[in-house]
């Protein structure tokens, strides 16, 4: 309630919240999305009570097992260990449906980042480009490979009609 002084309403044990260590999170106002780091599993918990939220769907398939994963709109995007970026339908959060995952990449775990029906995935060897506007059928539209020695190239951050591509 005061950014000037924070204070910790609450502290879950990882037992309280799926069982994996936790990574990326995602607050969208009552609700958490909470994913794992190189481990399984993927939970929503319900924080309208600050001091008292609750685990309310917990995911822990081989598809939960990410890198890394985001949000945006009714989706969850995961890069997977296993080299294919996963996908979920979050438009009911208590009742989270895996709807499908693309081929394989150049490479393992990085970021991803959205626009316009399309994920953009910094995949540690390479940038590819994602088409996720038929959520049945997730195609690879797009890839590119530096030619810098050692490079892991994480992050693909899109800027209008160009994708800055780094680590």
């Amino acid at each position: 309630s005061n950014p000037n002084n924070p204070i910790n309403v609450k502290r879950l044990p990882t037992s309280q919240t799926g069982g994996f260590r936790v990574g990326p999170i995602f607050a969208l106002g009552n609700v958490l999305v909470i994913g794992s780091t190189d481990a399984v599993g993927m939970s929503v918990l319900d924080i309208s009570n600050p001091t008292s939220p609750s685990l309310i769907n917990y995911q822990n398939s081989i598809a939960t097992l990410n890198y890394s994963n985001m949000i945006n709109g009714n989706y969850i995007i995961g890069t997977g260990i296993d080299t294919r970026i996963h996908l979920w339908d979050f438009s009911n959060p208590a009742d989270v449906k895996y709807i499908g995952r693309s081929s394989t990449t150049v490479g393992g775990g990085g970021y991803v980042n959205y626009q316009d029906g399309f994920v953009h995935g910094g995949m540690s060897n390479g940038y590819i480009k994602f088409d996720i506007r038929n959520e049945d059928s997730i195609k690879i539209v797009g890839s590119g490979v530096s030619d810098i020695f050692d490079y892991d190239h994480d992050f693909a951050s899109v800027l209008g009609n160009l994708v800055l591509v780094g680590n």
